[in-house]
């Protein structure tokens, strides 16, 4: 299950702390999904002064980034077309905090690893629920 550092729920979020306790989310993502430790990247982008910047895990087929908003830490997340795809699918969101509920962050590894077996999944045009090759 999802390891949601309470220091990313805190309301005195400091850049740092976005950084370090953002990772230990993402490598909890990581786990709940089974990602093989060299199936994907784990990076910081502290970006430019006053800034938060954000910490991104980046695979294959999903990008998923922590960063803070005005209403709390998010967490958009997508599909991607190998580590160099920066823009990728549609961008998705979903608060930190809403992931406390053990249903909501239950639904969240769901809807990733949905997306990510649907990235893996090769394309197939059908036509009346024929597959043509």
């Amino acid at each position: 299950m999802l390891q949601i550092p309470q220091a990313l729920l805190d309301t005195n979020l400091t850049k740092e702390t976005l950084h370090h306790s953002g990772r230990k989310f993402l490598r909890s993502v990581a786990d709940a999904l089974e990602l093989k430790p060299d199936s994907f990247e784990l990076r910081s982008n502290k970006g430019i002064e006053g800034g938060m910047g954000e910490v991104i895990l980046h695979s294959d087929h999903l990008y998923i980034q922590v960063h803070a908003s005005d209403d709390g830490p998010g967490v958009l997340h997508r599909t991607c077309k190998g580590r160099e795809d920066f823009a990728g699918g549609q961008n998705r969101y979903v608060r930190v905090s809403e992931l406390r509920s053990h249903t909501c962050a239950e639904r969240f590894v769901s809807k990733l690893q949905h997306m990510l077996n649907q990235a893996q999944t090769p394309f197939h045009a059908t036509t009346g629920g024929q597959a043509h090759a």
